[in-house]
């Protein structure tokens, strides 16, 4: 089952989700506002398929999530909670719509219970740095490993802590 009632809702919702206006959209797509305007409300149903091409590559998803027949999906990797590594390929996909950002994983471990558990999908967020205490983060340790933890600042660096400390110790 599609995601989206028409193309139009389609447009309207993946260009909302990621943050452009219609004039943002008709810039980058060489029309105009009216256009999209159009196209959102199904005034105009006949896309021309360079469009939607181009409409396809802006949000990251298939032309036929544009046209409104398939639903947008993201890519699924794995994360250890514990130590190890994310997994460099996906291992499935899920029905989603994610922001440029972010990536789905799958937790594997138990470092986390009670919060997360073994199997449950996570969406992660793209930054550098944590940017609050007590919150869970995917960290790149020394190079090596790739783990969920929960952060705490501190002034000597980041402590990484395990909701299920009899699984995985404190770390500095």
């Amino acid at each position: 089952m599609a995601m989206y009632k028409s193309r139009g809702e389609a447009i309207k919702d993946l260009r909302k989700r990621a943050g452009f206006s219609q004039e943002e959209l008709a810039n980058m797509l060489n029309t105009t506002k009216q256009t999209i305007y159009k196209y959102e409300t199904g005034i105009v149903t006949n896309i021309p398929s360079d469009k939607i091409a181009e409409m396809s590559r802006i949000f990251s998803v298939s032309p036929a999530v544009i046209m409104g027949w398939d639903e947008p999906t993201a890519p699924v990797y794995e994360v250890a909670a514990g130590s190890g590594r994310i997994s460099s390929t996906p291992t499935g996909t899920m029905s989603i719509q994610l922001r440029d950002d972010q990536f789905l994983a799958t937790v594997k471990g138990r470092s986390m219970e009670p919060t997360l558990f073994d199997g449950d999908t996570v969406v992660i967020d793209r930054q550098s740095v944590p940017d609050q205490d007590g919150q869970i983060v995917m960290v790149n340790v020394d190079g090596e490993e790739n783990t969920l933890k929960r952060v705490q600042i501190g002034e000597n660096g980041i402590t990484l802590i395990a909701d299920n400390p009899s699984v995985f110790p404190t770390k500095l």
